[in-house]
């Protein structure tokens, strides 16, 4: 099916998300909720799921971007 799923989300604030395993899903924290503005931060694991996109955008869906799982490979890079 063409649905999104809601995996990992952080409140609004100054701080970028706790999560440490670069994006493979393996990590589960905080208590989900399907919300897209509210306020908690979580991650449920779903390195289980068939993705074969990632949707990342901010809680009002005014700024998004869609990506394959091989464009966000979850490998850690450097730059300047």
């Amino acid at each position: 099916s063409d649905q999104w799923k809601l995996v990992r989300r952080v409140k609004a604030g100054t701080t970028w998300h706790p999560a440490t395993d670069a994006l493979s899903g393996a990590e589960s924290y905080g208590t989900y909720s399907t919300d897209l503005q509210s306020d908690s931060t979580f991650s449920m694991s779903f390195d289980h799921l068939a993705c074969s996109e990632i949707l990342f955008a901010t809680g009002d869906m005014q700024k998004w971007l869609i990506a394959t799982v091989d464009q966000v490979n979850g490998a850690i890079y450097s730059g300047p």
